[in-house]
């Protein structure tokens, strides 16, 4: 792992705290983009633009 001295341990777990939570946000990000595009593609299939409208 990392080498580091021992009184100064916390440094390892704070690195490993980064990546956890880095994880954490991609796929939180990535699951909202996904229910927010598939909600979006479901209401315009539902209600469609009435014709004329931009």
């Amino acid at each position: 792992m990392l080498i580091v001295r021992p009184d100064q341990s916390w440094y390892s777990w704070t690195c490993v705290a980064g990546i956890g939570m880095g994880f954490f946000g991609l796929w939180f990000v990535r699951r909202r983009d996904r229910k927010i595009s598939s909600s979006a593609s479901a209401g315009a299939s539902r209600n469609p633009a009435p014709p004329g409208s931009p």
